[in-house]
């Protein structure tokens, strides 16, 4: 994305990177909502950007073109999040393209994202193919872990920003490659730790810089997540079948080929080989 130079108080393309995604992430932490239909469509993947509605914001000054990597459980609910910004003329976004290795998955969010933004979103398994498209500004990465530092170099490499999911990466040397692949480019890369990003804790940091609270000696944070039932026991999708609506090869990735589990894809945050759990 180009930079822009802007007057006070507009919102630009990086500004909405930097801010909505976030928030949109914390917003929807944790759901599992998926948009059921099953209509697809195709899209012209170097048609020009769709004009921006003539009742957006003033501030609003040009539209932000995202592309989404994985539709699972915190990929469809940014979709969700994003649509109903757009329909609250919050943020002028828009979504041209999604992609998941899952088919089933795929589809149900093709329907609901073309009909709601009136234009016909493209599908794709395939992420590379995504982001072969110029008319994409910036990606949005919703994948289990270990897919995270390849296809966030890959999108930079692609010219597209970038917002992946939290954590950045599976493993260390995955995050020291994106580090440092990153941070000379003019591309943008955001890590989704939502939290951070909320008002409120700028606005505590600012209280207590100024001396608000007196002078601080000691803070306490803590967290817990343990639960009676167990803990991201996801819904298993039985008519899900590899080979037939599932690439499970593609989905294995960076991490090589394994042997199907059902328990695994659906629920690959209790696994260690897949996951960093919570630290």
């Amino acid at each position: 994305m180009k930079n822009k130079a802007k007057s006070k108080g507009s919102k630009t393309r990086r500004d909405f990177i930097k801010t909505t995604a976030a928030t949109t992430a914390g917003v929807f932490l944790g759901s599992q909502a998926v948009v059921q239909s099953t209509a697809s469509a195709q899209e012209d993947p170097n048609a020009k950007p769709a004009e921006k509605p003539k009742d957006f914001p003033a501030d609003c000054k040009d539209e932000v073109r995202l592309g989404i990597i994985g539709c699972g459980g915190m990929g469809a609910a940014h979709m969700v999040s994003f649509l109903g910004m757009r329909d609250k003329k919050i943020d002028n976004v828009i979504m041209p393209a999604i992609c998941d290795v899952n088919q089933r998955r795929l589809e149900s969010n093709l329907g609901s994202t073309s009909e709601r933004q009136g234009i016909k979103v493209k599908g794709y398994s395939d992420y590379r193919k995504l982001l072969e498209r110029k008319d994409i500004d910036a990606v949005l990465i919703a994948t289990p872990e270990h897919w995270h530092a390849q296809m966030a170099i890959d999108a930079l490499s692609a010219g597209k920003d970038v917002y992946v999911e939290k954590p950045m990466t599976l493993r260390l040397d995955d995050a020291l490659r994106l580090y440092r692949f990153a941070k000379d480019r003019k591309e943008k890369l955001m890590v989704g730790t939502q939290y951070l990003t909320y008002e409120k804790y700028h606005d505590a940091r600012k209280l207590i810089a100024h001396g608000g609270i007196g002078h601080p000696t000691f803070s306490q944070t803590s967290y817990c997540r343990n639960s009676i039932n167990g803990e991201w026991l996801y819904g298993i999708d039985k008519e899900l079948k590899p080979g037939v609506n599932l690439d499970w090869d593609a989905w294995c990735g960076p991490l090589g080929p394994a042997a199907w589990d059902t328990e695994v894809y659906h629920r690959w945050r209790r696994y260690s080989r897949w996951s960093t759990g919570i630290i």
